[in-house]
């Protein structure tokens, strides 16, 4: 082989080396979502674990019947795009039952409580879109039980979870949405009129103690 074929030999195949190298580090950057907290004006990514609390009003159906419940949400965001949910409560932050109110359906009274906490959840990228993927932390699949109370049938709970539940994630000016849509997957249910149902709605989440949250 001349000096010549050698040398464009070895150039095409750093070529091909460069080109590997740069599919994978744009590959690892597409999924390296972060956390980020505010100080001094300027988001930064965490570089260990803050404690975060969210609010929000969140739609449960199955069945035939949809009930509303507005609680709070207790837990931490950390490094690598990391969460978790730790305790849901009621807006007085007193019980982990949840009172709801009945949008649709024949529910007199109901409640809610949130089941197999806590909760892990991870940044994810799906297309463009940033989302945030709930999955079990060991005690089982992240859902709710809904009892609702009916004078002539008496009272139903029913539990529906979901393997990896995911909602949009939308940065505000200090806090971040976290919406469970119509991408959000279908739980499966049990004990009730239905074996499948849905949650809507946004939790706003915060982190106490900084200036701002946000996701990227």
């Amino acid at each position: 082989m001349s000096v010549r074929h050698l040398m464009r030999t070895l150039g095409l195949a750093l070529v091909a080396v460069l080109a590997m190298s740069a599919v994978s580090v744009a590959s690892a950057s597409a999924f390296n979502k972060v956390w980020e907290t505010k100080s001094g004006g300027v988001f930064k990514p965490i570089t260990g674990t803050f404690n975060v609390e969210g609010e929000g009003a969140l739609q449960l159906s199955s069945g035939g019947i949809t009930v509303e419940c507005e609680g709070t949400t207790l837990g931490t965001v950390e490094t690598a795009g990391k969460d978790k949910i730790t305790n849901v409560e009621n807006l007085a932050k007193t019980s982990t039952t949840i009172p709801c109110v009945t949008l649709a359906g024949t529910c007199e009274t109901a409640e809610a409580k949130a089941v197999h906490l806590p909760w892990n959840t991870q940044l994810i990228e799906e297309g463009i879109e940033l989302r945030d993927e709930l999955k079990t932390s060991g005690a089982g699949n992240p859902g709710w039980a809904v009892t609702c109370h009916k004078t002539l049938l008496g009272t139903i709970t029913e539990t529906c979870t979901a393997a990896k539940g995911t909602t949009s994630i939308a940065n505000l000016a200090t806090e971040v949405e976290a919406k469970f849509d119509a991408k959000t997957e279908e739980a499966s249910c049990t004990g009730g009129l239905s074996n499948k149902g849905t949650v809507r709605g946004p939790v706003f989440i915060s982190a106490p103690g900084t200036e701002g949250l946000h996701a990227s």
